[in-house]
């Protein structure tokens, strides 16, 4: 998306809160924390400042398909307790999936609501429409995959698959969302299952280095 923000003027009597959410989303695609097959990722931030955010979290600023209301930690650093004539800028980063088994343009939509102490509730839509080129998602199959984890989401157990093509399996590491090193082993065949039910939840990469090439993947453990 172009560094261009959509600006929120709040007209009412009363201060309010905004939220955000994603009512539509086109077939086969799904939102996702984090991108993958099929799957993109949403995040937006709510300031009053004229630059876009140097970077935004995975976490705190994904937009989900049920409503989040903006607060200090989500959304943040604005969103919430606009109070009447203030503004606020609302700023996208469209995470596009890593691969799609339907290269079609695709469409959203993302619902930006409102709630005010007054009692009111206004819900404004606001519609996205997102086309992407051959050039500029490649298009697979899923048993075409260099590198697959399932089930993920998981909550006890995952199997990673490497395709034979990318040559025998050397290594796996596995690193938290601070960049911490939590696991690693030698991995001997290209399908090995893991139990991770004592990991604490959370989002997790994963880096699989083969004879031939390091091929990265992401874990989300959800309990």
């Amino acid at each position: 998306m172009s560094e261009e923000a959509i600006n929120i003027v709040n007209l009412s009597e009363c201060s309010v809160d905004l939220g955000l959410f994603i009512s539509y989303i086109d077939s086969p695609w799904e939102s996702g924390v984090l991108n993958g097959y099929d799957r993109f990722s949403l995040r937006a931030r709510f300031d009053s400042f004229a630059s876009p955010p140097g970077s935004f979290n995975s976490i705190t600023d994904w937009v989900k398909t049920l409503p989040i209301w903006a607060t200090s930690v989500f959304f943040g650093p604005g969103g919430y307790d606009i109070p009447p004539g203030g503004s606020e800028n609302l700023w996208l980063q469209f995470i596009s999936p890593t691969a799609t088994s339907d290269s079609s343009d695709k469409r959203m939509v993302l619902d930006l609501v409102a709630r005010g102490v007054c009692g009111d509730y206004v819900d404004y839509p606001i519609t996205v429409n997102l086309s992407f080129s051959h050039s500029s998602i490649t298009e697979y199959r899923p048993e075409e995959l260099a590198l697959n984890i399932f089930p993920n989401p998981a909550n006890s157990s995952i199997t990673i698959e490497v395709k034979k093509d990318k040559g025998k399996v050397a290594s796996v590491e596995i690193f938290n969302a601070l960049g911490e090193k939590v696991l690693e082993f030698d991995m001997m065949k290209n399908t090995i299952s893991l139990p991770i039910a004592d990991f604490p939840s959370g989002v997790y990469a994963v880096k699989v280095r083969t004879e031939r090439t390091s091929i990265s993947g992401n874990i989300i453990l959800l309990k």
